[in-house]
This record gives structure tokens, sequence and C-alpha cells, in this order.
């Protein structure tokens, strides 16, 4: 699934973040990721999932966001 950042400078945590908690991680762009959780749920459980890491990670950070593109 893409991510898309508010701010570019944060891809890299952002990254590391998500591949700690088990997704596999490409940067495709300057402000975006691809990202793969690993698992066999549906399609909608791994977004629902993904997005919940999102807010996790945002949690801790006063400046960053980020949001899945459909």
């Amino acid at each position: 699934m893409r991510i898309q950042l508010s701010d570019a400078i944060h891809a890299d945590d952002l990254a590391r973040f998500l591949a700690r908690s088990g997704c596999i991680v490409e940067r495709v762009a300057d402000d975006e990721l691809e990202a793969s959780m690993l698992g066999s749920f549906r399609h909608d459980r791994l977004r629902l999932e993904l997005d919940l890491l999102l807010r996790a990670w945002e949690s801790t950070r006063t400046a960053a966001s980020a949001r899945i593109l459909d």
C-alpha cells in the first residue's frame, strides 16, 4: 500500500518504524513509501492494521503525518 507523508524529512523514520513492525517498505518518492504487511489477512484488515501503525507512529511525532493513498 502506498503511503504519503506530510513532509519527506520523516520518510526514513517511518520506514524504520514500519520495518520493525513487520512490514516490507520501499521508498518510491521523496514523500511516499510502499509498504507490504506480511500475513494472510484480507486487504481491508491489512489496511486497518497499517492505518493503526501510522497513527501510533504519528502519536510520538509532533509535526509528522501520513496517509494511505487509495
